[in-house]
């Protein structure tokens, strides 16, 4: 067949993968990948060299049983509405049969994948053959699959599942076929005539194939006859959305929503999303170029991004107790914390065991940090490093939450924080500085008691303490914390350093106020 001065062979079957006649459910026209790994299945079982339209018919068969068994371990369709399957989902092991031979094989990916844009796809081709020579290749272009298959002399030739004319073009009353070509430099133009000038990314996957036993059968695959279990255990396309609807909601598994980092929808398939709509981004194409498991990585990391930016938004907008924020799976409903490295909302009591094991944090010298929701409200009073590395140093006690809540407790504690900058003994005088806060609030939390008892009123602010109307409150309040409890005596060195703390905040809110 000759196309723009392009000569190669073809064998067609007499049908393609989305053949209504053959494949009557809702996944048909989606099962490339399965019928490309099915092809180089039977490619190590007989030479690509020797096939027929036969083998071709009984790849897509066979192909399309591999693709259903995927999906329906993956609760297909209503786990996931998404029919493609992707590389990492094929299975170890496979079980099919060609020309009347049961065979078993194990498969896997390599990892030398190659990724490129499609206008460099003579390039990749190239690169791969070099890493991998001898191997079989799946080739994902444009969200469909074809398979490189290796044969003898390191020559290769082309098997594509979709609908195909005779010369190779999309043909709605096409067939699948197998595309054999003198040179590489051919079979490259070929791929390259497809391309166009639409530029997108190209995937290369070496396919690694190890035929574990074969065995011969009188039974002969009939492709008239739906026999492979397609037609009775999926639902057929018109009647896939009464399916899904009928079906007992006991066996339905949703995935719980969480928003993209990107638009800020709530997805519960959210990596499918990403790659779909926002394949774009700067941040998803890296991260497509990444091996497998760096791959997952980087999506984990973006979806921790898309909840801490959706809760930031609500912590912005809303009370912080009137407000159910989103947390990472498996977190129960306790009070939450974020990893100041990955952004990751953990229940509290658990967060030190994410800190060990932080994905983000590898190969960096900042060690994870537990923060509180509480860093996330907007104050322009004070800057981020005052509330995370003082305020946010406390514990959720009566004290802790005093501190974090006072305005004045608040400004005579960052008067003292910006004083620290610049010295020599930061972590000394940083102590120091949260034992100054402690005291105060503590000597609140007392003066407080004493108001409400002698004169039936409740105190909301620090700043009442220093009011002359409550002087003599404030001498019992600090005469109760100087006094021990058991042998009634006072404590000279403490009444001592609340005297001068007293005198400090006076002085330093009175600097406050001068501003």
């Amino acid at each position: 067949i000759a196309r723009r001065e392009l000569v190669f062979i073809g064998y067609y079957g007499t049908f393609h993968q989305s053949s209504e006649k053959y494949f009557k459910h809702a996944a048909a026209g989606s099962q490339c990948t399965s019928n490309c790994l099915m092809a180089i299945v039977a490619s190590n079982h007989k030479p690509v060299d020797n096939w027929n339209s036969d083998i071709i018919d009984e790849i897509l068969i066979e192909g399309d049983k591999l693709h259903l068994n995927i999906l329906q371990r993956n609760h297909w369709p209503f786990g996931r509405k998404e029919s493609r399957i992707d590389m990492d989902e094929i299975p170890e092991k496979i079980c099919c049969q060609i020309e009347k031979e049961k065979m078993e094989a194990s498969v896997g990916v390599l990892d030398e994948a190659k990724f490129a844009l499609s206008t460099e796809i003579d390039d990749l081709i190239k690169r791969a053959l070099e890493a991998t020579p001898n191997q079989s290749f799946i080739l994902r272009m444009f969200g469909s699959c074809t398979a490189i298959l290796r044969r003898d002399n390191q020559q290769y030739c082309i098997f594509d599942p979709h609908s195909r004319n005779y010369a190779g073009l999309i043909d709605p009353s096409g067939t699948a076929g197998l595309y054999y070509f003198d040179s590489l430099s051919d079979m490259i133009r070929y791929l390259k005539g497809n391309v166009g000038c639409r530029e997108e990314q190209v995937d290369l996957f070496p396919i690694f194939v190890n035929l574990l036993r074969s065995d011969f059968t009188e039974r002969k695959a009939d492709p008239s006859v739906p026999e492979f279990g397609n037609s009775c255990d999926v639902p057929k396309l018109e009647n896939l959305q009464e399916f899904v609807s009928t079906t007992k909601k006991g066996k339905r598994k949703s995935r719980p929503k969480r928003p993209c980092p990107f638009c800020g929808q709530l997805k519960g398939r959210l990596t499918d999303h990403i790659k779909a709509k926002h394949k774009t981004e700067e941040q998803v194409k890296q991260a497509l170029a990444l091996p497998k498991d760096l791959r997952d990585r980087a999506f984990d990391l973006m979806k921790k991004e898309g909840i801490f930016k959706a809760n930031t938004e609500l912590l912005k907008s809303q009370r912080r107790d009137e407000i159910n924020l989103i947390r990472e799976r498996n977190q129960g409903s306790s009070n939450l914390k974020i990893c100041s490295t990955c952004k990751g909302f953990f229940k509290a009591s658990m967060i030190f065991k994410h800190r060990k094991k932080c994905l983000a944090a590898e190969g960096s010298t900042n060690a994870p940090v537990s923060l509180s929701t509480r860093s996330l409200v907007p104050d322009n009073e004070f800057t981020k490093e005052y509330r995370e590395e003082i305020l946010e140093s406390f514990r959720d006690s009566e004290y802790g939450s005093l501190i974090r809540d006072d305005i004045w407790i608040k400004h005579y504690g960052y008067f003292l924080y910006e004083n620290l900058q610049g010295s020599c003994k930061k972590v000394e005088k940083r102590l120091s500085l949260n034992s100054k806060l402690r005291r105060l609030a503590h000597l609140f939390l007392e003066f407080k008691r004493i108001v409400a008892d002698r004169k039936q009123i409740v105190v909301e602010s620090c700043s009442e303490m220093f009011n002359i109307d409550f002087y003599e409150e404030l001498k019992l309040a600090i005469g109760n914390m100087t006094r021990d409890k058991d042998s009634n005596k006072i404590k000279n060195g403490l009444k001592l350093t609340l005297k001068y703390l007293v005198k400090d905040v006076c002085d330093a809110m009175h600097v406050y106020y001068l501003k």
